[in-house]
């Protein structure tokens, strides 16, 4: 529970926070028109056809290539993609959702950084 002037509570969100949300609206409106058409990047291709592997259980491990990406990014497109069906917005969503998430993260980091050089 937020805190007033006083130390009361206070039901409100203050500016801060309703800036976040507009930074969050404007990142998710940004992202979302290029996440929805257009054809595929190669490397979201490649990164679609290692979601198919693990997700059909060709290749679980991914073993027969060269995988030089962290493991959860197939992982997590393994997972949209049983969720969504082997469409575009399953390849590109995790991508959307951890750029929208890094939003309000980099803004707690700047706040916790900066918040004593004012």
């Amino acid at each position: 529970m937020f805190r007033g002037p006083e130390g009361a509570p206070s039901s409100g969100w203050n500016l801060a926070q309703w800036i976040a949300v507009g930074l969050v609206l404007v990142a998710w409106a940004l992202r979302l028109r290029p996440a929805l058409q257009g054809p595929l990047h190669p490397d979201e291709a490649l990164y679609g056809y290692w979601g198919l592997l693990i997700a059909r259980g060709r290749d679980p491990w991914l073993v027969t290539g060269t995988v030089y990406k962290p493991p959860l990014l197939p992982y997590t497109v393994a997972l949209f993609q049983i969720l969504l069906g082997g469409t575009t917005v399953a390849l590109r969503l995790p991508g959307l959702m951890a750029g929208l998430a890094a939003v309000p993260l980099v803004g707690v980091l700047a706040r916790d950084l900066y918040q004593d050089a004012g």
